[in-house]
């Protein structure tokens, strides 16, 4: 992507110096910025799941079902808080489905 930016940064000069518009890079820079949101919630996704790999490999008894509770409502507010172009991506909506999920089941250990 940083070369695509230099060579699209380069384009734009030329463009300038022949008072031309042909092409409009500005595509690339939303490109690095849904990359970098798409980093942040698979590395986000990979922790919440290592997470939940804990609770379900514990024993039920043993289990703190309040902070479990209170880390699915804390998990679904830091997922809330990506940008609205990462809410349709498939890694956001199975993870958020398995918080729902998980926090449904609360009550039913119980």
């Amino acid at each position: 992507v940083s070369d695509l930016e230099d060579k699209s940064r380069n384009l734009v000069e030329l463009q300038e110096l022949l008072e031309a518009h042909i092409v409009d890079f500005t595509c690339i820079s939303e490109f690095r910025n849904d990359i970098e949101t798409l980093e942040k919630v698979w590395n986000t996704s990979k922790g919440m799941k290592a997470h939940h790999s804990l609770w379900r490999n514990g024993q039920w008894k043993t289990l703190n079902l309040s902070s479990i509770t209170h880390e699915t409502e804390c998990q679904i507010l830091e997922l809330k808080s990506f940008p609205e172009n990462a809410h349709i991506w498939d890694v956001f909506v199975g993870l958020m489905e398995n918080i729902k999920q998980i926090k449904d089941c609360v009550p039913l250990i119980k």
